[in-house]
């Protein structure tokens, strides 16, 4: 995937919204690579979870979902195991 000079959660959600996976992608991927924050991380993940299948890349959410499942927030891999089992 492409890189973002400047990736922004706020642009990788707009994307996702607006149906831009390709950018939306390429946003949350620069967040989750270079972003210090464990909760905006996280968001960018869950955010990644839903584009990867819009834009035929469903292993990738599953495999992001099995690192997600193993996050201390005990809602987060709740949710993150009722999306893989969805995935699978």
């Amino acid at each position: 995937m492409a890189s973002i000079p400047n990736p922004t959660l706020a642009a990788g959600l707009e994307a996702l919204k607006q149906g831009n996976y390709q950018d939306a992608i390429a946003h949350l991927e620069g967040v989750c690579e270079m972003e210090l924050d464990d909760s905006i991380v996280t968001e960018a993940s869950q955010s990644l979870v839903q584009a990867y299948p819009k834009h035929g890349q469903p292993e990738k959410a599953i495999a992001l979902c099995q690192h997600l499942r193993e996050h201390p927030d005990p809602q987060i891999q709740e949710w993150a195991a009722k999306i893989e089992a969805e995935l699978n």
